[in-house]
């Protein structure tokens, strides 16, 4: 139905910063974090094994069918109950995803933080240095750790204040985003600023292979359109 694409969208002002963790679940174009999982250029630069990508498919299909409950409580009119299923197939999500990460083989894992790491830099996504193994291989002092704290958490709170302004308004969807966008973007930039020479020298290499990931059109989000929408 279309009412159900259209509460899909909506949600993301309703479930605000838990959503936000998965910018690329309702196709609004970014992806990090153990989302890129999802990913099928990910996946096949990875050589996922058939049971790999049917833990990673059991995932979409649980969130995919949350989802729909979302539809019904925009029906409703209970923004309460679309946040509450929202903030539930964030945290399931995380769930799923981090098992599905944690059984990678070692050659796999080694890949998959090169392209996280690559991804992160093109997408300005801070949160790729609150990760405990990726401040160690930078060998961050404890100050540079304090300062990353620090400026992710006053960037969670903007954010989150962003989202509870625009609750429920969906003419706000667009303009949110991109402030949120923009956010993260000073965010990423003032914590790669205070890196040293040598720390930016092991973030580059740290990509490893250049990688390129490929967004499918019409494929971004878990809530598609089905033929019987049309």
């Amino acid at each position: 139905m279309r009412k159900l694409i259209a509460a899909a969208a909506l949600v993301a002002l309703v479930a605000g910063p838990a959503m936000a963790q998965f910018p690329g679940l309702f196709g609004r174009g970014g992806q990090g974090g153990d989302t890129l999982l999802l990913n099928k250029s990910v996946q096949e630069e990875l050589k996922l094994s058939d049971k790999q990508k049917e833990s990673l498919k059991a995932v979409q299909d649980n969130a995919r069918e949350e989802g729909k409950k979302i539809g019904e409580a925009f029906k409703e009119m209970d923004f309460d109950k679309a946040k509450e299923i929202g903030e539930k197939i964030q945290k399931d999500m995380t769930a799923g995803l981090k098992k599905v990460r944690e059984g990678l083989t070692s050659e796999q894992g080694k890949r998959y933080r090169e392209i996280e790491v690559q991804v992160a830099t093109k997408q300005n996504n801070p949160d790729i240095f609150k990760k405990e193994d990726v401040q160690k291989e930078l060998k961050l002092t404890d100050k540079q750790k304090a300062r990353v704290k620090k400026a992710t958490e006053e960037m969670d709170k903007d954010v989150k204040e962003l989202w509870d302004e625009a609750q429920g308004d969906f003419t706000k969807f667009r303009e949110t985003g991109r402030k949120v966008a923009e956010l993260r973007k000073e965010t990423y930039e003032k914590i790669a600023k205070g890196l040293t020479d040598d720390q930016k020298a092991t973030w580059k290499e740290m990509g490893g292979k250049e990688f390129e990931l490929k967004i499918e059109k019409g494929k971004g989000g878990f809530f598609k359109k089905d033929k019987k929408d049309e």
